[in-house]
């Protein structure tokens, strides 16, 4: 196990006690045991394998999320996410599924029915560094889990499907973060399309949900207040929430009315 100090932010190798876990993991959830399914999987996310033939793997996969971990707390934004963090987060490499990163609260919602995206406090995210999935993705998946751990993750509709809140809070992030580092940003979450802080905004005047989520977040997430006021980045939606708003209504071509409603 490899901690980030000082953040309770912990790199485990433990993709064979998953892949040993899988069957009984399974097994509890037919039979409806969800709390012991819970448990066990729990302890095979985050216990690392100790046998001899997972050694060297374990430690290329220590050497290449620390070296991403360090480029993220590098930058003024990285710095800011990395310093919310009160509860522990595991990065451990997924052993089947989609080819993703994903993030999920190791301490998850199963009543009245299993929900594997509701819940609080500590997370793990499932993250296999290569030529796709680099710092940015993984700057991505730690905001899931910075709004696992204050119990704040809960995605909603934005613009027709396009986006759900909680992507669309981890795209906008991981843009400024690109644009701090002089990169391309990416036009959606969806897609590895590049595109400009020209084009975003543009995009974001399509849809009456834009701005107001934009808003939304400033009132209500301190991580988009404090990204709001990052110096460095060209690209921040936050910072420019009120022209993109002000622009939006103009577009309308209504006079009476001076604001978008809460999202």
């Amino acid at each position: 196990m490899y901690h980030f100090a000082p953040f309770p932010i912990y790199v485990v190798y433990s993709r064979q006690n998953q892949l040993d876990a899988a069957y009984e993991v399974d097994e509890l959830y037919r039979e409806k045991q969800y709390e012991q399914q819970r448990s066990v999987s729990a302890d095979a996310i985050t216990r690392e394998d100790t046998d001899r033939s997972s050694q060297f793997a374990a430690r290329n996969y220590y050497l290449r999320v620390a070296s991403l971990l360090r480029k993220i707390s590098s930058t003024k934004i990285g710095a800011i996410l990395l310093k919310q963090f009160k509860t522990a987060v595991y990065i451990v490499p997924r052993t089947g599924g989609c080819y993703c990163a994903q993030t999920y609260p190791l301490i998850y919602q199963i009543a009245p029915e299993i929900n594997y995206s509701r819940g609080k406090g500590s997370s793990y995210i499932w993250f296999a560094p290569d030529e796709k999935f680099q710092d940015d993705v993984l700057f991505h998946e730690l905001v899931h889990a910075y709004r696992f751990a204050f119990d704040k993750f809960e995605p909603r509709s934005v613009a027709n499907g396009e986006y759900n809140t909680e992507e669309f809070l981890a795209h906008q992030l991981q843009n400024i973060y690109l644009s701090e580092l002089k990169k391309p940003i990416y036009f959606t979450y969806r897609t590895e399309e590049i595109s400009t802080k020209a084009r975003i905004y543009e995009h974001f005047l399509t849809n009456p949900e834009f701005p107001m989520v934009l808003k939304y977040f400033l009132r209500h997430e301190y991580l988009a207040m404090l990204a709001a006021h990052v110096e460095g980045s060209d690209y921040n939606p936050f910072r420019d929430a009120e022209k993109i708003e002000q622009k939006y209504l103009e577009r309308l071509g209504d006079p009476t009315i001076k604001t978008l409603p809460r999202f």
